[in-house]
């Protein structure tokens, strides 16, 4: 018996069950009522092939809901280390923003270690740091500062993974 390829197992179900009771049907020479008879037998084992694959339903669908939770999880961790590590290297920029550091050196040590997109994010997040005011007589607003240029970029980086 040869079965065409199917992704739904109903068809595949009773295409096999009509197969086989074709094959019946012309091997015992089966009358009418017989063949009636034999019908509605497959057609009940076929009802209940239906139920069994419709139950294993909901426990497929449950291990793909499952397995995009576990990726969903894994995305966000993923994510949240990003934009943690993006807050740090922001705060570093600051810090050596507010303690009147060359920005020549912040950008050749960028140059040094890093390359392509990484490397024009963090060129531009130097110049950013950079174009906040130097707090020299207050460690208070230098603080202030470092912390809000941090959060600041956090949160865009936040939001870069939003959609």
């Amino acid at each position: 018996m040869t079965v065409k390829k199917s992704g739904n197992i109903l068809a595949a179900l009773l295409q096999s069950y009509e197969y086989k009771g074709t094959k019946m049907k012309e091997k015992f020479k089966l009358n009418k009522a017989q063949k009636s008879s034999l019908k509605v037998k497959m057609l009940a084992v076929a009802a209940i092939g239906v139920a069994i694959a419709v139950m294993c339903s909901p426990a497929k669908a449950a291990t793909e809901k499952l397995e995009e939770e576990k990726l969903q999880s894994e995305w966000t961790s993923i994510v949240y280390r990003t934009c943690q590590a993006e807050g740090e290297l922001a705060e570093q920029m600051a810090v050596a923003r507010q303690q009147g550091r060359s920005l020549s050196k912040l950008l050749a040590t960028v140059e040094a270690m890093s390359d392509g997109d990484l490397k024009k994010n963090l060129m531009s997040m130097a110049l950013e740091a950079y174009e906040d005011p130097v707090y020299t007589g207050s460690t208070e607003y230098q603080k202030e500062a470092i912390a809000n240029f941090t959060t600041r970029k956090t949160i865009e980086c936040y939001k870069r993974f939003e959609d």
